[in-house]
């Protein structure tokens, strides 16, 4: 198994510790020293606050169709 195969069974397993982008493997969530826990970390520096963009279609991208009309 890869590793990054193995980083996504964690994600699925603990979806707060990464970046909640679609298939982003960045893990942000960040370590209290002092209490020994993780909190939770939000999106990674290349997503910023970006939202996924869902131009779908049936399934097909919007921009396949544009072409076809």
């Amino acid at each position: 198994m890869s590793i990054q195969a193995k980083v996504a069974l964690e994600k699925q397993s603990h979806p707060e510790r990464f970046c909640p982008f679609p298939r982003c493997l960045w893990r942000t969530a960040k370590l209290n020293h002092r209490t020994g826990e993780r909190e939770p970390g939000g999106y990674c520096p290349r997503h910023g606050r970006a939202a996924p963009v869902m131009n779908t279609h049936n399934g097909v991208k919007a921009q396949t169709l544009a072409g076809c009309w």
